[in-house]
């Protein structure tokens, strides 16, 4: 199963090293971890979401592209 796991580095309410810890159980052969470092919990209201939107974007149409 494709994952992509994105974390705001500066979250008050995610534990992101208990987040990163998950993420390196999953066994999936085709998962991603971003950390946006300088942004707080919620990534697409940020002041500028430009980059969380392109990632998501750029990880899903690699998603898609995955032979079936």
């Amino acid at each position: 199963m494709p994952t992509l796991v994105m974390l705001a580095g500066q979250d008050r309410i995610v534990d992101n090293d208990h987040t990163r810890h998950y993420f390196a159980r999953l066994a999936s052969s085709h998962k991603v971890l971003i950390e946006y470092r300088q942004s707080a919990h919620t990534l697409e209201f940020e002041n500028d979401p430009t980059p969380y939107f392109a990632d998501l974007a750029s990880w899903v149409a690699r998603v898609v592209a995955l032979p079936k």
